[in-house]
């Protein structure tokens, strides 16, 4: 038999996503030649999935050259046939999500063979001048993902780096010195940056810049582990369909059902018993609190087959098999979270000398068990203790093949989940705070094959998320809480009002009542058309997305603030920090998102791709709804006579035209050693409404009533609820102004990228990576005060264009594609990022009187030296003997390795003396900044030593500066501590069937416990006691949980955590 010649190029791997959608899906592209290398015209082409069925077929036109575009992620069989040639077959072709794969198929003249069929054993070198990874179902399944969320994956990513997060800041990673704000998820096509606020201000939430999350702040909300096919993330000069934010573009995909059924059962299961104690618990000899955690669900996917019914005709009455399938699943959690705090309560001796009317309120915090402060009448109160959290999430998708041109496909998504917190924000640990949280999303999509050449993809989505909040007293350590009487006035209704009561102390205020019912509402609409013509692939599209934020705020308000325990034991109010009342009536709110992109992928000659698009990108401000008004400032420029006017916050910007090049040269073409450099440039817009949504609840919304030493309780005339007047002056209730000339931010991106095979399955590459961030957002805080502007008289937060960022890195990356049972996939990032603001939700001090660039320093999120790797192996067969071949086959293991070095730290006075802002201090070079000692948590402090001779106040090297001046010290001048942690999964399969088999999962975060420390807000604070301690592990520093980032049990940074898993898949 003669032998067919084929080769097969593969210059795309993971590719330029040049034509589809969001990059959910694959192009497949080729030519075809005879022996002798001239092109073939009018071979027929016909890819073949063999999952679904689903086939598509394309003619090679006069160049030999032809294009299959948006297939789904799998694995395919591509046959090709001409007149006169022996057809060629290759089987295992494998497709991921947003790849381009390049085949050059070499026909022979017909002979006795028919076909022959090829092992796609090609290397991983790819073309797109994007910066991308992607990660696939192999790593999802096995590597080990704390929390089940696929976070643990992203960090796998060169340039990501993990941020903390809180009610304003709820983004949890940066990508190339981009905000944590700037990233921007699609599930299947559509946007998932449906997250919605549980605090009293909406945030970034009301702009759609942060992915939707259950109540513990993972991903489940949006698609279960076990229902994700794969994702990809770029994060530098990727192309012109894809943008709407700077940061990395993570593109999800779904599992969908396949001509078999398949299916899988989990339970993963967590006990104190397994897990070490925190180091913090260890040092004051604190109880292990207890942890329970039940993760259980399942998925199962196949075609559907409906039954005949009545009397003949064969079953089933409908046969889905290579047209309808169908994909459920289904995920609940069950945890009991450990947490500890260590505490500020009324001392014995304060609560004995009380004046009898408030002694109850004393009475209502835990007793203490540790020593009495030096000042306040505090002591203090430690504690441990578990917090309850769950979840449900529920998917179906179904997917239908209508005839060769068209295929359909619809998902729903119902993910409900709740926590209860004890000690949210700075509150006593018998104060409980309820946030439920429900996300439903719905999506359907289209793809129609107009012609061979030309082909439509239109998607559409409905999403809602909602967001609640309640809290309440108990008993917890000896407390005595007290009925609604004691705290809310007659006049108003206790379900729609919240009491936040303060002594000054740590984690020592009460929340009594309703905080809470946000509700964001979006619809996305994203169409497409692709043009396949010659070398050329041409995609245009359009992407416009309405949303509908809502402020469910408390209609009112009381926020005490006491002179510390011995001012509340007094019976009176603060004497010069002010308590207020506080009614609201906040505006619901409406933000559009107008994307228009053409782009082209041109293969210029065999080495030499090139690609070019321009993205036009439209977010005007916000708009009110149900008759509401919202108000701008006028006459910025002279804070003492601006005023507010209704109307547009800011103008709308039309010119953003956002242009994307890049190129590809392929060096070597030599199978199993292809090299290629690649480089590109591009500008990228950010929605550029940052802290927009802030507007629901401000003036004319809302309305602020200050006062101080009050006696307490209040009378029902000193509790009345403000009015609501509309009517200037602002008040205390302050105000957001934003620059009527308000531009889009913009960041410049630029990298160059050597790529080099090792082989059929590995890879090396090495990238220089820049992003250059202008017009960044930046708000200054103006106070001013009736003396000093009659038409206002408050503070005002005024976001401006005054902010900039620069990043550059060397960044590395080694995969290597599963063969005989290793993959791997490692990367390594040295960087520097630079700015003078790292968020749109702090304020700084005011930019007329301060230059902005004198906070110019390293980001909140610099870190120089950060390397990651995932790995899974699975151990070889052995032929051992029977009784050893059981004992040993079937074991694999696999683990993420994450190591970084230490995240800056940004020193103030803790006294807000400077334009209403806190300064840094002044510092003296001649002294020490830290202090180095294997007592302290993590080996160090920051210099808090008092030096005789020093002035008052002063503290190792940092003395504050004259009130109103800005301290010697640069922003972020110090850092925190490095972090490293090694996670592991042991497993082993037995198998029953060729069909069923069952999977026992050990899989241990943090393995070796090492301590990774972080610190509270009160760490950088010069005036506080606590300050340069460290006083928390590093996974409570990313995140306190609350509804406002990933549960720490789930960070990186906590105490070793054993988890138990079984999985039956069949």
């Amino acid at each position: 038999m003669r032998r067919i010649s084929i080769s097969l190029i593969f210059f795309s791997q993971f590719g330029y996503q040049a034509i589809y959608a969001q990059g959910t899906s694959a192009v497949l592209n080729g030519t075809v030649v005879d022996e002798k290398g001239a092109v073939l015209p009018s071979a027929g082409v016909s890819v073949l999935n063999e999952s679904t069925g689903l086939q598509r077929e394309a003619t090679s036109n006069s160049e030999g050259y032809f294009a299959v575009s948006f297939l789904p992620p799998g694995h395919y069989i591509v046959r090709v046939k001409r007149e006169g040639f022996n057809s060629a077959e290759i089987k295992d072709l494998v497709l991921q999500v947003g790849d381009q794969r390049s085949l050059r198929i070499s026909l022979s003249p017909a002979g006795p063979a028919e076909s022959i069929t090829v092992v796609d054993d090609a290397s991983l070198v790819h073309t797109s001048p994007a910066v991308s990874t992607v990660i696939d179902r192999q790593f999802i399944e096995n590597l080990p993902m704390n929390g089940r969320s696929f976070q643990s994956l992203i960090v796998l990513t060169p340039g990501v780096v993990l941020t903390r997060t809180g009610f304003g800041e709820q983004g949890q990673f940066s990508v190339n010195g981009q905000r944590s704000n700037a990233n921007y998820f699609t599930v299947d096509g559509v946007s998932a940056n449906i997250q919605v606020s549980g605090s009293a201000t909406l945030n970034q939430t009301a702009g759609g810049s942060i992915p939707g999350t259950s109540a513990s702040g993972g991903t489940s909300a949006l698609v279960s582990i076990d229902a994700l096919q794969e994702f990809r993330i770029q994060t530098s000069t990727y192309a012109a369909e894809f943008g709407r934010t700077p940061g990395a573009q993570v593109s999800i995909v779904t599992r969908s059902g396949t001509n078999q059924f398949h299916g899988t059962m989990f339970e993963y299961f967590r006990d104190d018993a397994l897990d070490a104690n925190d180091w913090f618990n260890n040092s004051r000899r604190l109880a292990k609190p207890v942890t329970r955690q039940h993760d259980f669900g399942g998925v199962v996917g196949g075609p559907i087959l409906l039954p005949r019914f009545g009397e003949g005709g064969r079953q089933p009455g409908y046969d889905g098999r290579n047209h309808t399938f169908f994909f459920f699943s289904y995920e609940a959690l069950r945890l009991q979270q450990p947490q500890s705090r260590i505490t500020q309560v009324p001392s014995l001796a304060t609560r004995q000398s009380a004046v009898p009317q408030v002694r109850r309120y004393l009475d209502a915090y835990p007793l203490p068990n540790g020593p009495n402060a030096a000042t306040g009448g505090f002591a203090e109160f430690a504690a441990s203790y578990s917090d309850p959290t769950s979840s449900d999430a529920t998917s179906l998708r179904v997917d239908h093949t209508v005839g060769s041109k068209l295929t359909l496909f619809g998902r729903v998504n119902y993910s409900p989940s709740s926590l209860q917190t004890r000690a949210i924000d700075n509150t006593s640990v018998n104060t409980i705070t309820i946030q439920g949280f429900k996300t439903v999303t719905a999506t359907v999509g289209a793809t129609w094959l107009i012609s061979p050449r030309i082909s439509n993809e239109l998607l559409a989505n409905w999403s809602s998320n909602k967001a609640d909040w309640i809290s309440q007293l108990d008993n917890f350590g000896g407390a005595v809480p007290l009925p609604d009487s004691a705290w809310f006035p007659a006049s108003v209704d206790p379900q729609d009002s919240l009491i936040v009561f303060g002594i000054g102390g740590s984690q020592s205020s009460f929340y009594v009542g309703k905080n809470v019912a946000n509700h964001l509402t979006q619809f996305n609409l994203v169409d497409s058309v692709s043009l396949a013509a010659g070398p050329h692939q041409a995609k245009f599209g359009i992407d416009y997305r309405r949303l509908l934020p809502e402020l469910g705020i408390r209609g009112y308000a009381q926020f005490i603030n006491f002179n510390q325990a011995t001012g509340l034991a007094s019976g009176r109010t603060h004497a010069t920090t002010n308590s207020n009342l506080e009614t609201w009536d906040p505006a619901p709110l409406s933000f559009t998102n107008l994307s228009v992109y053409g782009q082209d992928t041109w293969k210029a000659t065999q080495r030499i791709t090139l690609t070019y698009g321009l993205r036009w990108e439209v977010s005007p401000p916000p708009t009110p709804r149900d008759g509401k008004q919202l108000f701008a400032a006028q006459g910025l420029e002279n804070p003492a006579t601006m005023t507010v006017v209704p109307g547009p916050l800011y103008k709308t910007r039309y010119a953003n035209f956002a242009p994307r090049v890049g190129v590809a040269f392929g060096l070597s073409q030599r199978a199993g050693w292809e090299s290629v450099i690649r480089g590109g440039f591009g500008i990228f817009y950010d929605l550029g409404n940052g802290p927009a949504g802030n507007v629901a609840g401000s003036f004319p919304n809302s309305a602020r009533a200050p006062f101080v030493n009050r006696p307490y309780p209040l009378s029902e005339s000193d509790a009345a609820p403000p009015v609501l007047t509309g009517r200037l002056p602002v008040g205390a209730a302050g105000f957001r102004a934003f620059d009527a000339n308000l531009e889009l931010p913009r960041t410049y991106q630029w990298n160059l990228t050597v790529e080099q095979s090792l082989g059929a399955r590995q890879t090396l590459s090495a990238s220089y990576v820049a992003a250059v961030g202008r017009k960044l957002l930046r708000v200054d805080f103006l106070p001013l005060p009736l003396t000093v502007n009659p038409n206002l008289g408050a503070n005002i937060n005024v976001t401006r264009n005054t902010a900039t960022s620069d990043y550059h890195a060397l960044q590395l990356q080694f995969q290597r594609r599963l063969a005989r049972g290793f993959q791997a996939l490692s990367s390594y990032t040295w960087s520097h990022s630079i700015d003078n603001a790292s968020s749109d939700a702090s304020s700084f001090v005011r930019a007329d009187l301060r230059d902005p660039q004198t906070d110019r320093g390293d980001s909140d999120f610099d870190v120089r030296h950060s390397f990651t790797a995932g790995v899974t192996y699975n151990l070889p067969k052995t032929d051992s003997g029977r009784f050893a071949n059981g004992l040993l086959r079937g074991w694999a293991v696999d683990s993420i390795v994450v190591a970084r070095s230490a995240t800056p730290v940004n020193l103030t006075t803790g006294t807000a003396n400077l334009l209403g802002a806190q300064p840094r201090p002044n510092v003296d070079t001649g002294i020490p900044l830290y202090l180095f000692d294997p007592s302290f948590p993590g080996g160090k402090r920051i210099n808090n030593s008092i030096i005789p001779g020093r002035p008052a106040g002063c503290k190792g090297p940092f003395c504050p500066p004259t009130p109103g001046q800005q301290g010697s010290l640069g922003r972020n001048a110090l850092r925190g501590f490095p972090a490293w942690q090694v996670d592991l999964t042991v497993r082993r399969q037995f198998n029953f069937t060729e069909r069923f088999n069952l999977q026992f999962r050990v899989e241990m975060f943090n393995v070796f416990n090492h301590p990774n420390f972080g610190f509270g807000d009160a760490f950088p604070l010069l005036n506080q006691s606590s300050f340069g301690q460290a006083d928390r592990m590093l996974a409570r520093r990313l995140s306190s949980g609350g509804g406002t980032g990933f549960n720490p049990l789930y960070q990186v940074g906590g105490p070793r955590s054993i988890q138990l898993a079984l999985k039956f898949h069949f």
